[in-house]
């Protein structure tokens, strides 16, 4: 089987809060719920039931009905997959590296995903209407079945960085929301966050794996009072700014030594940046 690459997300009712990145071919990326979709439309194959029939049992025709419509299924898979390991192909992996570019590099991860396209873990949704299938893939990032839960990186290796107490201990958060509204920023799996000196405050290294293909590893909206609702972020979580974005694709966003500080002086708020209680606020693109 020929090495391919996948992506993901299912759009029964687009979010409006949630950020959503689109490519030329309609395929969507939803980084709030950590799925990347395409929905295609097949007309199901010519149904000839008579064997007196010129076109009876030729390739692209149907006895019945079912079988016209298990054709039709068969062929929107078989599109949808090429739409979706294409897409996939293209997400950042972090801000130095695209995914493809990773497995190209990396016999380990080719291994993993080799795998992974053999199980073909897309789930479909298929609709009827008249002679067409409407169908919908769906390729997840996060849960047990989700292409986090396969790479493979150093999680929760290293320890966040010494903060000096400078802030009342008292003075904990229950997670962290990046407003970078203002910035051009295209997620990637493993964005970072950093602060002005360029020391990392948020990465893979310092997040339980378990958090990840659970929960995700950042959750991304449109809108600031919508990200304070979300369970993830707490009941008191920081807000800050993004000062600016870093790395050779521009994934890594900045924040103020200052806040930085605010986040990691308190052992109750490193405990949420470990859980992966994270969100970062960008605009909506332009449709």
């Amino acid at each position: 089987m020929k090495l391919r690459t996948l992506a993901i997300f299912f759009i029964s009712g687009i979010s409006l809060f949630a950020w959503e990145s689109k490519d030329k071919t309609e395929t969507i990326v939803n980084w709030r719920t950590g799925e990347i979709s395409k929905t295609v439309e097949v007309k199901l194959p010519k149904i000839v039931f008579h064997p007196d029939d010129p076109d009876y049992n030729k390739i692209g025709t149907a006895k019945n009905i079912t079988e016209a419509r298990n054709i039709a299924k068969e062929n929107a898979k078989e599109e949808i997959k090429k739409y979706l390991y294409r897409s996939m192909e293209n997400l950042k992996l972090d801000s130095n590296l695209l995914l493809r570019e990773k497995i190209a590099q990396d016999e380990s991860f080719r291994e993993i995903f080799q795998e992974i396209y053999e199980k073909e873990p897309i789930e479909i949704h298929n609709q009827f209407k008249g002679n067409h299938l409407i169908a919908t893939g769906i390729l997840s990032l996060k849960g047990k079945k989700g292409i986090l839960s396969h790479i493979t990186l150093p999680y929760s290796s290293e320890s966040f960085p010494e903060a000096h107490p400078i802030h009342n201990p008292a003075d904990s958060y229950t997670g962290l929301i990046v407003d970078a509204r203002h910035l051009e920023v295209v997620p990637a799996l493993f964005s970072e966050i950093r602060d002005e000196d360029g020391v990392g405050i948020y990465s893979p290294l310092f997040v339980k794996k378990s958090s990840i293909v659970n929960y995700g590893y950042i959750r991304y909206f449109s809108k600031v009072q919508d990200a304070m609702k979300e369970d993830i972020a707490g009941y008191k979580p920081l807000l800050t700014t993004a000062l600016g974005v870093s790395g050779k694709l521009g994934a890594d966003l900045v924040i103020s030594n200052e806040d930085a500080e605010k986040v990691l002086a308190s052992p109750k708020s490193r405990e949420a940046l470990l859980k992966g209680r994270v969100i970062v606020i960008l605009r909506k693109p332009e449709k």
